[in-house]
């Protein structure tokens, strides 16, 4: 930081020469290059001037070429520096307010991260990183969080200083993705920046680790693959992925496994779990995020469709099952009559159960089943009388990355569950669809990546 002043002085970090310049009205604006006796480079950008000899040099060449934006090299007996020399002057050429953006990169170029040098880390840093809030995603058309085929966002609290916590269970199934947001602070400055390693936890077996130490030149590009670029995209914040996208070569990730930091239930079993997040600084100030998760199969719920006086639920795998919701109401009421029965008050034959209701005050069931884990199940209507009139559907869709996402509406109840399809070059593929309630069905599908066309929705 400057404290936004433009001719700042700028110094040479080590011994060695001027190896390039650049100059642009965008990215790293008036830019310089200096190349020291061991390969390594140090880097200097958004700069207002180059130092008076090197400033002559490159106005010259600007006026040769007739422009504005030039890149040059030397030699290393063109422009020689030594340590503390004034080089170049800060501004904000390029991008932002007046700043310094340093780098130290490998002799190959690569980026590396500058607290590996012992002489730069002449600070104090006794502060941990902090936690602020940690994503979920769902990482496939199979997966839900909290219900829904959407990332869900938890807040973190702070027990102390190093200590955090989510206080929600959060209930899940299929395959998820964890990310956080999370800094790291350094004493007395007002600076941010980004965690430097992260051990992620499930029941105790680490299933993710990464350390950002340095990355390779022609990989900058998958760093939007290294945070959620999704939810970055949408202004929710910048999330440190804990979790391994397919295609990601960045080196960051220590001992890869099967896992790849992904929680999935074909790894884990049907339950509730802990997870515990460590965030460490270079300085080995370390801070917890700890919380805990159901991970399972919702419970289903099947009812004959029609109409009729003794309904009966088919519910899988009923010894599972802890209790069963049973909501009753009217075509002209705007609410139901819910009741929950504990599993010790329901009869059940084989799965199947008799539900204890009937047509005299209602038109229309819902049946909920919870899980002994507390997960539910999607409603289940059945039609005590079928209504008078028919509706009218309307489909509604949305492009989530790779998904399409659709949800179909009516403003009368569906008395049957909505067939959807897409078509795709000639080829139908049915979209399965889950109730949302007796008005609206949703439904997940992935989008082939090879298809270059119009889809329909039928």
């Amino acid at each position: 930081g400057t404290n936004n002043r433009i001719g700042a002085m700028v110094y040479a970090a080590r011994d060695g020469y001027v190896a390039r310049i650049s100059m642009s009205p965008r990215g790293y604006g008036r830019y310089l290059v200096v190349c020291h006796p061991d390969g390594y480079f140090t880097t200097y950008a958004h700069l207002s001037a180059f130092g008076e000899g090197l400033e002559r040099v490159v106005r010259t060449e600007q006026v040769r070429q007739g422009k504005f934006s030039i890149e040059m090299k030397f030699q290393p007996t063109d422009f020689p520096v030594r340590k503390g020399e004034v080089i170049a002057y800060g501004g904000e050429s390029g991008t932002g307010k007046a700043h310094l953006h340093f780098e130290i990169r490998d002799e190959n170029f690569n980026p590396v991260n500058p607290l590996l040098f012992p002489n730069i880390r002449n600070f104090t840093d006794t502060e941990p990183p902090v936690f602020q809030r940690l994503a979920i995603t769902p990482m496939d058309e199979h997966s839900f969080v909290e219900y829904e085929f959407a990332p869900k966002i938890y807040r973190a609290h702070a027990r102390n200083k190093a200590t955090f916590a989510i206080a929600e269970v959060i209930r899940a199934t299929g395959a998820l993705g964890f990310s956080v947001d999370a800094v790291d602070r350094i004493n007395n400055t007002r600076y941010r920046s980004s965690v430097y390693t992260f051990d992620f936890q499930v029941d105790g077996t680490t299933i993710f680790t990464s350390r950002r130490d340095r990355f390779p030149e022609g990989e900058t590009r998958q760093v939007g693959v290294d945070f959620d670029w999704a939810l970055w995209r949408e202004r929710r914040g910048r999330f440190q992925k804990l979790y391994v996208d397919e295609g990601n070569t960045l080196p960051f990730y220590d001992h890869r496994n099967q896992f790849d930091g992904v929680v999935a239930l074909k790894n884990f079993p049907e339950g509730l779990h802990k997870f515990k997040i460590i965030a460490s600084d270079y300085s080995g100030n370390s801070s917890e995020l700890t919380g805990m998760f159901v991970l399972n199969h919702p419970p289903v719920v099947e009812i004959a469709r029609g109409a009729g006086e003794s309904p009966t639920a088919y519910i899988p795998n009923s010894a599972s099952i802890a209790s069963v919701e049973i909501g009753t109401k009217t075509f002209s009421s705007a609410s139901w009559r819910v009741h929950e029965y504990k599993k010790n008050l329901l009869t059940f034959n084989n799965d199947s159960l008799s539900l204890p209701v009937s047509g005299k005050d209602a038109d229309l069931v819902r049946v909920v089943a919870k899980n002994i884990w507390g997960t539910r199940s999607l409603p289940s209507f059945y039609f005590l009388k079928l209504p008078r009139k028919s509706g009218n559907a309307a489909i509604s869709s949305e492009v989530d990355g790779s998904f399409l996402k659709v949800w179909l509406e009516s403003r009368d109840p569906f008395t049957a569950i909505p067939s959807l399809q897409i078509e795709q070059g000639g080829s139908v593929s049915p979209v399965p669809l889950r109730a949302v309630n007796v008005n609206e069905y949703s439904g997940v599908y992935r989008l082939s990546g090879s298809f270059n066309g119009t889809s329909h929705i039928k």
